[in-house]
């Protein structure tokens, strides 16, 4: 035994006493030895000399070796505690152990004392490791339990058949599904058929990869995919899982970790759609439109792709070479292979490039084309160039946060803070001090540290809220603030937490939660919402009526100048049926339109169709609609329908066909003779009267170059009328 031990010894006899020395120093197991013989010098000796066995005689004058052990055991259960006797009576022994003692040694016996000491000593030593080790497991256990009942986020571990073996009270929050209901769930029970599908093939690949040898040590793999909640409605969900191994490495089961993605998902088809919306309006109004003519090179530009391009407009006049010269040089292959693209391909194109601005500024583009045949040979592209370079910056810092966001899946995927309330003690994970811009072993965090990152405009609301919540007036603490990063930067953030204990005196103790990122979600909702508002003062701007419908086919939009071409208010026509909005005029193919568009799902170009106005008048009009799609269903989700008034052209026309008619009839019942000549004087029309004083016929006349004629005064004078 390589330790030495302190041994206290209870004992009236010297001679017993350094009977009992000798022998166990043979043993080479002793460190420092004392003796007593009183109740008191023993207590003293328990605080100050400290052993690690006491020896005890079981008869003595002061007090005997079952008191000494009961005053022991009061100072430490655990204390090896062995009594020595003269006596051989069994019932003194049986009476011991009872008692607590470790061991019973007759003195007749004492070469067995060191055996005793030793074995006493090792027992309580194993004992005190097991209770030691079983405190710091529930410990560990402990504050497991607190993180996965209050982290939003699910926790779970599946078996190799992708049987549950174990979730986190967070799933109910996550789908409704309880702990209980999910544990006897596979886990494509409640996934969407083709998330289910992807379940398997992801499993299927990872599995291949680990057995291999493929993936790198601590590998993980993160999905989004669908399931059902508990009311049947779908969610998405985002999971980043892991394989588990056994000691020779083989996997014997997943564990991952899960979160609602459902809203961000939402965010992001809105802004798909109104982007199609808004890109559908520019290219009605031609909006940075532009058109190549094959044959010529012929380059027409609107006036917003010459701003596009960093020119003022009309300023010079454009064709394909001086379109190359500003593409960037290393983009110009690409550009030069869409004209190739679309003549195998013959159906619109999309493609981004880099063009160079005559100030040097590099702008990013992206070019919607569509191209134009005759007799199959490509004769015309037309196209809309957008500006997409800002939006270019916007997708770089999207792709840092997410790489950002997969680095920190790999190990919680959030912040985790734990708040002793009443010390100011804060422990926090790494992603804590990362999500800020720190490195984990610099940063300390406090409450005062903490409020002084918030954003001013902030900082008032997010002090109310967790002061209501630690004085127990509210019932949760929910945060969204801006705070300020390492580098100077303000990022949105969420901050939730829960007290999970209370001192004697019901005040909170301790307090835990996260801190997530959701600078890209609240950045998002900014774009949305500015592209929305810009949108909208599109629509009410252009001079076109747009009328927009739901999936049902009640209208959801209708544009001032829908509201000055029928005469009717969007008050008067939200959540009204399209198809009983207006008065039709006689309209020949009327019931045909309707079935394309409402029930065949078609789509409607350049229909012409007569509607009666709120006040009476009539109008005729000029109609196109197009329909929006689900980007996960695939269903039409609503119609937008575009209107010209072209009533006024339609007059227009009709006056200019009647002025027409009526200066034939003047020109040719004419009783004087009437020509008309071009400018190099070659006679194209005269009338009879004229045709008679020549003495000849019209169609011989017609064509007759003038400047033959033989009568000089009679050239001079048509010369000066052809130039004015």
């Amino acid at each position: 035994m390589s330790h030495k031990l302190r041994i206290l010894f209870a004992e009236d006899l010297e001679m017993d006493y350094q009977l009992a020395i000798e022998i166990i120093k043979k043993e080479n197991i002793l460190s420092d030895v004392l003796l007593v013989e009183t109740p008191e010098d023993f207590k003293k000796a328990l605080i100050e000399f400290k052993p690690d066995v006491i020896i005890s005689d079981y008869s003595m004058p002061q007090f005997d070796g079952l008191e000494a052990l009961q005053i022991a055991r009061s100072f430490d259960e655990l204390m090896p505690f062995i009594i020595i006797t003269g006596s051989r009576n069994e019932e003194i022994a049986v009476k011991c152990m009872r008692a607590g003692a470790d061991d019973y040694v007759i003195k007749e016996n004492m070469k067995r004392l060191p055996f005793a000491v030793i074995e006493a000593f090792k027992r309580k030593q194993s004992q005190r490791e097991r209770e030691l080790y079983f405190a710091k497991l529930q410990e560990k256990e402990a504050l497991f339990k607190m993180i996965t009942e209050n982290s939003t986020d699910v926790l779970f571990l599946l078996d190799m058949k992708l049987n549950y073996l174990y979730v986190s009270p967070a799933v109910e929050q996550l789908n409704g599904y309880t702990v209980e209901e999910t544990l006897q769930q596979h886990i494509v029970d409640i996934l969407t058929p083709e998330s289910s599908q992807l379940i398997q093939k992801v499993f299927e690949e990872e599995y291949k990869r680990e057995i291999s040898g493929e993936n790198p040590p601590d590998h993980t793999r993160t999905i989004a995919f669908t399931e059902y909640n508990s009311k049947g409605e779908i969610i998405w969900v985002e999971s980043a899982m892991k394989f588990v191994h056994n000691d020779s490495g083989k996997p014997i089961g997943i564990m991952g970790v899960s979160r609602d993605i459902t809203e961000k998902k939402r965010i992001e088809k809105r802004m798909q759609e109104s982007e199609a919306l808004l890109n559908f309006s520019q290219e009605i109004a031609q909006m940075g439109s532009f058109e190549l003519d094959m044959k010529t090179n012929r380059v027409i530009w609107s006036e917003h792709n010459y701003r596009i391009m960093g020119i003022e407009p009309h300023s010079i006049e454009p064709d394909l070479d001086y379109f190359c010269s500003r593409v960037f040089q290393d983009d110009l292959p690409k550009v030069k292979a869409s004209v190739e693209q679309l003549r195998s391909q013959k159906k619109p194109i999309s493609y981004t490039f880099r063009i160079v601005w005559p100030d040097g500024q590099i702008r990013w583009l992206r070019n919607e084309v569509v191209p134009f045949f005759e007799q199959d040979e490509l004769i015309r592209i037309k196209g809309v160039n957008l500006d997409i370079t800002d939006r270019k910056k916007d997708q770089k810092q999207l792709l840092d946060a997410d790489i950002r966001l997969q680095l920190a899946l790999e190990a919680s995927n959030q912040g985790l803070y734990d708040h002793y309330l009443q010390t100011d003690k804060i422990v926090v994970n790494d992603y804590y001090a990362k999500l800020l811009g720190y490195d984990p072993e610099e940063f300390t965090e406090s409450t005062e540290f903490w409020m002084s990152r918030i954003h001013p405009d902030d900082k008032e609301e997010v002090a109310k809220i967790y002061n209501s919540y630690l004085a127990g007036n509210s019932s949760e603490y929910r945060s969204e603030f801006r705070q300020k990063t390492k580098s100077g930067q303000w990022k949105w953030t969420l901050s939730m937490g829960k007290i999970v204990d209370y001192d004697k005196d019901g005040k909170p103790y301790r307090m835990l939660g996260t801190h997530i990122d959701i600078d890209r979600i609240k950045r998002n909702e900014f774009m949305l919402e500015e592209s929305k508002n810009y949108l909208e003062n599109l629509i009410n701007t252009i001079d076109i009526a747009i009328i927009e419908t739901d999936e049902n086919f009640k209208i959801t939009r209708f544009n001032k100048a829908a509201e000055q071409l029928t005469g009717l208010s969007f008050e008067q026509t939200k959540g009204q049926l399209i198809s009983g909005l207006f008065s039709m005029g006689n309209s020949p193919r009327l019931e045909d339109m309707a079935q394309i568009v409402l029930d065949e799902g078609g789509e409607l170009k350049n229909e012409k169709v007569v509607v009666k106005r709120a006040d009476g008048t009539v109008r005729t009009v000029n109609w196109n609609t197009k329909n929006l799609y689900h980007t996960q269903t695939g269903k039409r989700s609503a119609i937008i329908a575009i209107g010209y008034d072209i009533t006024d052209l339609l007059q227009a026309q009709d006056h200019l066909r009647q002025s027409e008619e009526r200066f034939k009839q003047i020109f040719e019942n004419a009783p004087i003779g009437l020509i008309s000549f071009d400018k190099d004087l070659v006679l194209r029309n005269l009338n009879s009267s004229f045709a008679e004083i020549l003495g000849a016929e019209s169609s011989i006349l017609t064509d007759l170059d003038m400047k033959k004629l033989p009568d000089e005064n009679l050239k001079a004078a048509l010369e000066k009328v052809a130039l004015g």
